[in-house]
């Protein structure tokens, strides 16, 4: 008999329940829809604080950070594009070495690089680089190096953004604007003085 009760206990213990019949009015549960749901909770949104935020947000992302100072003085210089192994760059599968530590590619002969339009480097914060952007953006490649370039977007003018300190130091970029052109092996850096832009000389 304690057996029994022992059993009976045990049961109804792991099984959680003895159904004891129903005593009052049961009432279905009314679930909310999803939509009515979102529906409900946007109308409790701060439209105009998210679309500042959201605004913010993609400011933030289009912002590049480089010292790169604005171009004194309106010049031009050649330059040969090249990059240095800092260390033995070596073939997985047969562990030779390709290319050994120190040595110096040229990126257009060495790596068949090739600069299918001008490039104008500018810093996307100066109003006057902004101007030479919205003028030139149909014959050359824009490459942001600074400032937000959030505004140039608005303006649907196509963009690249430069934010590496070493792909700098390879292009060998002193200043914004700047306007690169391939000559060979080589490239013909033009640094331009805004105030040159702004009144050309004959």
């Amino acid at each position: 008999m304690k057996k029994l009760i022992f059993l009976f206990s045990f049961f109804i213990y792991s099984y959680g329940y003895i159904d004891l019949g129903q005593h009052a009015e049961v009432f279905e549960i009314e679930e909310e829809s999803l939509i009515s749901v979102i529906e409900r909770n946007a109308k409790l949104v701060d439209k105009e604080a998210l679309k500042n935020e959201i605004i913010g947000s993609i400011e933030s992302s289009l912002t590049i950070h480089n010292e790169i100072s604005t171009c004194q003085q309106t010049i031009r210089k050649e330059i040969i594009p090249s990059i240095t192994a800092e260390e033995d760059i070596i073939e997985p599968v047969t562990n030779r070495v390709i290319v050994k530590k120190g040595t110096t590619k040229n990126l257009f002969s060495d790596f068949g690089a090739v600069m299918t339009k001008h490039i104008l480097f500018i810093n996307a914060d100066d109003e006057i680089q902004k101007r030479m952007a919205l003028q030139f953006y149909k014959d050359v490649d824009i490459y942001v190096v600074k400032g937000n370039a959030y505004d140039l977007l608005k303006m649907n003018i196509p963009i690249k953004a430069v934010p590496y300190q070493k792909m700098i130091e390879i292009l060998q970029l002193n200043c914004a604007p700047s306007f690169y052109t391939q000559n060979e092996e080589k490239i013909i850096v033009d640094e331009i003085n805004v105030k040159d832009f702004l009144n050309p000389k004959e």
